[in-house]
């Protein structure tokens, strides 16, 4: 089936579900957390390519920040769930307005390990140098962490996909754990990179201590979720 056939599909689908007043689930991310809810179409503007949903405020305040959402749309022909994007217009109390759906490869909604963002106040701060290199290490902080791996803003061109690299990180209760890490994205953003560094074989030790702190941070968000949207 070709892409413009199966969106055409997923749209008449969407008008099914329209006419009989049924929702569906999507999820969107909020501080790297997934969160998911069933929402209802108002309108399918075909003119315009814009569908109109009603909303929640836990969706308007994951959208608000990543300005999409995802769902998936069971293909028939390779008995498969495709998963579609859509990017937010236009948000408010009442009603959403996204573009129509696009075939996606979202990395976050496969992800074997929990993630988080990291606390602006209170960081963690990650120190790193290359392996088999005198040099010192260098300090930056850690933009989002999970069991496997962190992500982080660093001077523009810093590190390279496949650098091996000695890492100390350093949690706001001055916590420290070493381990290794190898370089597996580098995303130019302009004036800096955002760097996705994996962890290679940490021992339970340290995975205990990066498990406690992404289940603690998890905590706090929900607790904001809680705070802003319920």
């Amino acid at each position: 089936m070709s892409t413009p056939e199966f969106i055409e599909k997923f749209l008449s689908w969407l008008q099914d579900l329209k006419e009989e007043g049924k929702a569906i689930e999507v999820v969107s991310f909020y501080n790297e957390l997934p969160i998911r809810t069933r929402i209802k179409v108002l309108d399918l503007d075909k003119k315009r390519g814009v569908i109109e949903w009603d909303t929640n405020p836990r969706l308007n305040l994951a959208i608000g920040e990543s300005k999409r959402f995802f769902s998936r749309f069971f293909d028939k022909n390779y008995k498969e769930n495709r998963i579609v994007g859509l990017d937010v217009l236009y948000f408010s109390e009442n009603f959403i307005e996204t573009t129509f759906p696009k075939f996606v490869i979202e990395p976050k909604l496969n992800r074997e390990y929990l993630r988080v963002t990291t606390s602006e106040k209170l960081p963690v701060i990650a120190e790193a140098k290359e392996e088999k290199e005198n040099k010192e290490y260098l300090s930056f902080k850690v933009l989002d962490i999970c069991e496997g791996g962190i992500g982080a803003l660093v001077n523009k061109g810093l590190f390279k996909v496949g650098n091996k690299l000695t890492l100390k990180l350093i949690f706001p209760n001055k916590k420290e754990i070493n381990l290794e890490g190898e370089v597996v994205n580098v995303k130019d953003l302009g004036k800096v990179d955002k760097v996705g560094i994996k962890f290679l074989n940490p021992p339970n030790r340290v995975r205990n201590v990066l498990n406690r702190y992404v289940m603690d941070r998890q905590r706090e968000i929900m607790n904001k979720i809680r705070l802003l949207a319920d």
